[in-house]
C-alpha cells in the first residue's frame, strides 16, 4: 500500500488550482477525489474519513480549516507534498467535476450510495456524522467512477450527462 497524502495538502492543491473554488466545493472534490484514487489504484487517497453531513460528504480536518467561510483561500496544506499519483488525481478530479457548483457537487453526492447508505434511515435535513468508509465508496461508487474515466479520458462531463450516462 503507498503511502496517504493529508487532506489538508488535497484540499490547497484545488485552491491552488482554482483559487475561486468555495468551501462546499472543495470538501466534495477531496471526496471524489478519494472516489478516484480508489478506483484507479484500489487505495484511499487520504486516511481522513468522510462523514454524511446534511450538505454531502465532509473531511472533518478540512472542514476545521473552512469553519464559517464560504470562500477560503488556504486550508493550511501544501500540494508540494503529494505524491506524483496524488498531483494525477488531483488532476483528475479537476478535470472531471471542478466545473460544477458547490451545489451541484451536493447533489451529485446525494445520487450516488455511499453517502446515502452512510446516513441511512436519518431524515435528510437532521445533523449525521455518520462516518463514509472508504469500502463503502470502493464498492459503491468506484466502479462507476471507473466507467466515467473511460468513457471520459479526463475530460470535463456535466452533471446532466453524468446522471444520464451513469444512472444516478
Amino acid at each position: 500500500m503507498g503511502e496517504q497524502s493529508d487532506v489538508l495538502d488535497v484540499g490547497e492543491a484545488f485552491l491552488a488550482a482554482n483559487p475561486e473554488l468555495s468551501s462546499k466545493q472543495v470538501q466534495k472534490l477531496a471526496y471524489y477525489a478519494q472516489a478516484i484514487h480508489l478506483a484507479r489504484t484500489g487505495e484511499p487517497l487520504v486516511a481522513d474519513q468522510f462523514q454524511a453531513w446534511v450538505h454531502g460528504p465532509v473531511a472533518p480536518r478540512l472542514h476545521d480549516k473552512q469553519r464559517g467561510r464560504y470562500a477560503v483561500s488556504t486550508v493550511e496544506g501544501n500540494p508540494g507534498n503529494l505524491d506524483a499519483a496524488a498531483r494525477e488525481t488531483v488532476e483528475l478530479t479537476l478535470g472531471l467535476y471542478g466545473h460544477m457548483t458547490g451545489e451541484e457537487l451536493e447533489r451529485l453526492s446525494h445520487a450516488d450510495g455511499p453517502w446515502s447508505v452512510a446516513r441511512g434511515l436519518t431524515p435528510p435535513n437532521v445533523a449525521s456524522r455518520a462516518p463514509i468508509p472508504a469500502e463503502s465508496v470502493e464498492t459503491l461508487l468506484a466502479p462507476r467512477i471507473r466507467r466515467v474515466l473511460d468513457a471520459h479520458a479526463g475530460k470535463a462531463v456535466s452533471l446532466e450527462e453524468f446522471k444520464q450516462r451513469f444512472g444516478v
